[in-house]
């Protein structure tokens, strides 16, 4: 069921189980996390994987419904916190937490039962109602530094037509140059509708000057008002301005989630391709790039923990600020995320993302951002507080305040 293996036949152990840390853990279907952890020192780095116990090798499959704070680290004490999601299936399952260090392997099974300690099965949560009249209008961005100083606000806000479908988004906020001048910005984007089509066009105005600079996105929509194509217009930013274009497929599953995007830019002969994993209704890991290694290197995926609070604003918030990975970035077609904003890619996440892993690098991820989120007495956003984690060394991780978002709706 669970093992140490020492490869060195004893003589030195380079990491041990600490604090009564079990290696067999058994939980409920409605626990979420465990109160000690896994608790262990290494005498020298580590890394730790999470694989899915199945009784045949055709069950196996991604674990997405469990999660760590930490995967790998240096030398010292650790207290890694499992981070689950409910078990709303009505079976037990079963994960391997294998962390090595040097010679030394810790395997710790992890069972998750099928039903509550009173025997009863947890029930799914409301789908999010967001048929709604109330509409986001403004959102006030407070911005902070990494040292935790404010610095300013940006203002975001939103036209509708009588179809309550979102016609303008304006930003307007002031940029600092290296001598220390203040320079206003204005961000323009228009969306228009046509038929099976929707597109948006960015218009950048800094100082007073408009910039050439226009990103621009459309998409085709199937019968079910879901994009299932879509073009762009970017640019990169290197030693001169450099407009590039691409084109994307998306692909869904038959509860209509998003599962797949292929991407390819210009006339490249080749694409990137992002795959969406979705449990208890809601988007927990994308697998994306260009190769890496295929399905045999499950390290390149972004993932996404959530909370209890729903996800019921007319715009879909979570792609909007807490989805904010490069893995997220590019899972819809189109970096810029505006139409999953729209809601056009497929059914939403039900609950809104407490906290993103990063992906970054070789077997590495990071605990990159976390929200913290306020609503009202109807269950509408009004505040979302977004923490950055930014690291000072493997083995300290400091959150600081980033941005503070102020939602205002009409009504």
């Amino acid at each position: 069921m669970a093992s140490c293996s020492d490869g060195d036949g004893g003589v030195s152990k380079t990491i041990e189980l600490t604090g009564d840390t079990q290696t067999t853990q058994i939980l409920f279907a409605d626990e979420t996390t465990t109160n000690d952890g896994i608790k262990f020192t290494a005498t020298e780095a580590w890394t730790a994987t999470v694989s899915e116990v199945a009784t045949t090798k055709a069950a196996a499959g991604r674990v997405d419904w469990i999660g760590l704070s930490a995967y790998s680290g240096g030398a010292g004490e650790f207290a890694l916190t499992m981070i689950l999601q409910p078990n709303l299936t009505g079976k037990d399952r079963k994960a391997e937490i294998r962390i090595v260090c040097g010679d030394i392997t810790i395997v710790i099974l992890v069972e998750q039962k099928g039903t509550k300690e009173d025997g009863t099965t947890p029930e799914s949560p409301d789908d999010p109602d967001v048929s709604t009249d109330k509409l986001i209008t403004k959102i006030e961005i407070d911005n902070y530094t990494y040292a935790g100083e404010f610095d300013g606000t940006d203002i975001m806000e939103f036209t509708y037509d009588n179809q309550k479908r979102l016609t303008k988004m304006v930003e307007t906020g002031v940029d600092e140059t290296s001598t220390g001048e203040e320079i206003p910005t204005v961000t323009t984007i228009v969306f228009t509708y046509d038929n099976n089509k929707v597109s948006y066009e960015w218009t950048d105005v800094e100082n007073g000057v408009i910039s050439p600079y226009k990103p621009a996105g459309s998409i085709t929509l199937d019968a079910n008002g879901r994009a299932v194509s879509g073009t762009g217009r970017d640019y990169e930013y290197k030693d001169k301005v450099e407009e590039y274009t691409f084109t994307y497929t998306l692909e869904y599953n038959t509860d209509g989630y998003l599962i797949r995007s292929v991407r390819v830019v210009g006339n490249a002969t080749s694409s990137d391709e992002e795959r969406l994993t979705w449990t208890n209704g809601n988007l927990v890991s994308v697998w994306w790039g260009d190769g890496y290694g295929g399905d045999s290197n499950p390290d390149v995926i972004d993932r996404a923990q959530y909370g209890s609070v729903l996800n019921k604003t007319n715009l879909d918030l979570n792609w909007c600020v807490a989805l904010n990975s490069e893995g997220f970035d590019f899972a819809t077609g189109d970096t810029y995320k505006m139409f999953p904003m729209l809601g056009y890619t497929g059914k939403r996440s039900t609950n809104m993302a407490e906290k993103i892993l990063a992906w970054t690098g070789g077997t590495s991820t990071k605990d990159d951002y976390r929200f913290e989120y306020t609503t009202d007495k109807d269950g509408f956003l009004t505040s979302i507080v977004e923490y950055y984690n930014y690291v000072i060394s493997n083995e300290q991780s400091n959150w600081v305040k980033e941005n503070v978002y102020r939602i205002t709706y009409n009504k």
